[in-house]
């Protein structure tokens, strides 16, 4: 099995640092680089299964760890602070993505990633990055699309040429700037869960099964909110305590992610982020090969399911064709852990 090791590059000026790990070149030439975002709580090694069978999919896999986790650079007191809150002027978000698009241009020439080829006849695409968004990491990856406009010209022309797609993920509604929907159910604002209690109850409910009726409807009261199917175990319970040990990381989500969260801070530099990343012109303009893929599971939780079909109506009132569908059948919100085959080959079917 593929053990990944991490290791770090530079973003900045300040020494920011992204810790990251690398599965290396494959045998073709031509390969197409997946780098990856996580979300919250878990870190880059919740991507290792998915990762270890890139190998024989011919595509290399690039693992982010966010700030913060797992040795990439600590949040300053300040920054720290600017997230909990992020007034309406804030550039925290954006600020995130500009970190991300130097790392990704970073590895472009440190790595000669190869750029994006169209067939001439065929019109197949290969090579180039694609960039991936898990969960709420997709806040982060569309805030990197989304500040491409910002960058100076030679990063611009590199990711003009490299970039081809923008996976958001199995990603909640508060990841694209829209609110959860009224029926949620949040284990932190649960007080009859003890507090120590809270966080490990929602993970094991975030990992769990859902099923959902009649998701052809689109009706978002036949969504189950609470209560996770049993016909199959949370992803939880295929994770050793080595395994949650090394991928998860609390007291990061506690201090840093959930006070942000519980208070919407984001929802509104998500939202411009998501719409200047899906249906931007200018960011069109720039990233010629650029395609938004929306990848979801059927058995995920309720809000994921509801930012989907979000997405959908969205790229109807913007005149439609700007985005492309995956529902995978029976996959829960960690289909690359429990079948990272089948997510992997879902990937790269839908690109």
């Amino acid at each position: 099995m593929f053990q990944p090791q991490n290791q770090a590059l530079t973003v900045d000026d300040s020494g920011t640092q992204l810790t990251f790990f690398d599965t290396g070149p494959p045998s073709r030439n031509n390969y197409t680089t997946l780098v990856a975002v996580h979300g919250i709580i878990f870190n880059n090694k919740i991507f290792r299964k998915l990762a270890a069978h890139s190998f024989t999919r011919g595509i290399r896999v690039i693992a982010i760890n966010r700030r913060g986790y797992s040795e990439s650079t600590p949040f300053s007191v300040e920054q720290k602070a600017e997230r909990a809150s992020v007034p309406p002027q804030s550039t925290w978000l954006h600020d995130r993505g500009i970190e991300i698009a130097k790392f990704i241009d970073g590895l472009i020439q440190k790595e000669h990633l190869p750029e994006v080829s169209v067939d001439a006849e065929t019109g197949s695409v290969t090579g180039g990055v694609v960039i991936l968004g898990w969960s709420a990491g997709a806040s982060y990856t569309n805030a990197t699309i989304a500040c491409v406009e910002h960058l100076e010209a030679a990063i611009q022309s590199r990711l003009g040429t490299h970039l081809r797609g923008n996976i958001v993920y199995d990603a909640p509604s508060i990841a694209l700037g829209k609110p959860l929907p009224a029926k949620t159910y949040w284990h932190e604002l649960d007080t009859f869960i003890p507090p120590v209690a809270r966080i490990p109850s929602f993970m094991q409910w975030m990992t769990s099964y859902f099923k959902h009726n009649n998701l052809a409807s689109r009706d978002p009261e036949l969504l189950e909110y609470v209560l996770p199917g049993l016909d199959r175990a949370p992803s939880i319970w295929n994770m050793s305590t080595g395994d949650i040990a090394a991928m998860s990381e609390e007291e990061i989500y506690a201090v840093q992610e959930s006070p942000g969260l519980i208070s919407g801070s984001l929802l509104e530099p998500a939202a411009r982020a998501y719409e200047t990343s899906v249906f931007g012109k200018q960011v069109r303009q720039l990233l010629p090969h650029l395609q938004t893929l929306v990848v979801c599971g059927d058995s995920t939780v309720p809000y994921i399911i509801s930012a989907f079909w979000a997405i959908q109506e969205d790229d109807k009132a913007n005149g439609g064709g700007n985005v492309r569908y995956q529902l995978v059948p029976g996959a829960n919100h960690f289909m690359h852990w429990d079948e990272p085959e089948k997510t992997l080959d879902a990937l790269l079917e839908i690109l």
